[in-house]
């Protein structure tokens, strides 16, 4: 079965409001740089050079040099944090859609759920993997906090469609998606964020995949065993789901 997960990520929040997906933010500003300390001797730096300053002279012309570099630093520190205050505002509450376009976010889950279903049917992980880095690697990287959690969505949800004879090949998707952490390409922060979209998905996604709580339970309990999830994660999870299927989840976990 096909499924349009397109139709689930069209709103700006998740269904019922329970998950919530942090807003992304840019990459984090370079930081200011240090104060650094000038070393003025009675042979050297501007005591030196204009031949007249005393001991005590130099000291002063030190201590006003370290306070304008204390200050310009500080400036500096000042006006990065409020930029990087902007930029976490660029996509608050944006679905990955409104971030990068319908045609745009269309073609990434179309990429995703063919390198699902090409893996689930090859079981070549290693081009999988470069497949999935090319996927996010097209992403502008300022985006990417606010795109990525819904592919990991999508590529969740393909391999929830499947069947039960499919063990192996949910657990190559699986494995795809911690390998994806693993290797950086993947933060864990955008990993839970595509957790809880997926979890406050379920109730609609059980209508044309019944076993959906099972799969996506071991999807996390794979996680937890590979230590890429704490039990807080787990709870945030569990918490997105309604009460019916957050007992059908705990009771496949």
């Amino acid at each position: 079965m096909l499924i349009d997960f397109g139709a689930f990520t069209r709103g700006n929040t998740p269904r019922g409001g329970n998950a919530t997906v942090t807003p992304p933010s840019r990459a984090a500003p370079k930081p200011a740089p240090k104060a650094v300390k000038h070393s003025y001797g009675s042979a050297g730096g501007f005591a030196a050079l204009a031949g007249s300053s005393s001991e005590s002279e130099s000291d002063d012309d030190e201590d006003k040099e370290e306070a304008t570099i204390g200050s310009e630093a500080e400036d500096q520190e000042e006006a990065a944090s409020s930029d990087g205050e902007d930029t976490k505002n660029d996509f608050a509450g944006k679905s990955a859609r409104e971030i990068v376009g319908d045609a745009a976010f269309d073609k990434l889950e179309m990429r995703v759920q063919n390198i699902c279903n090409e893996l689930m049917s090859n079981h070549i992980e290693q081009e999988a993997k470069e497949c999935m880095q090319e996927v996010v690697e097209s992403i502008d990287e300022k985006q990417r906090a606010g795109v990525i959690p819904e592919l990991v969505f999508t590529l969740l949800g393909t391999a929830l469609d499947t069947s039960d004879t499919k063990t192996t090949e949910r657990l190559l998707c699986n494995n795809l998606i911690a390998a994806s952490v693993q290797d950086s390409l993947l933060s864990k922060e955008q990993l839970v964020n595509g957790l809880l979209f997926t979890a406050d998905m379920l109730d609609d996604l059980l209508i044309d995949m019944p076993k959906a709580a099972d799969y996506f339970a071991h999807s996390v309990k794979l996680l937890l065993d590979k230590e890429l999830l704490e039990d807080e994660d787990l709870e945030k999870v569990t918490g997105a789901m309604t009460p019916k299927v957050a007992d059908k989840f705990r009771a496949a976990l």
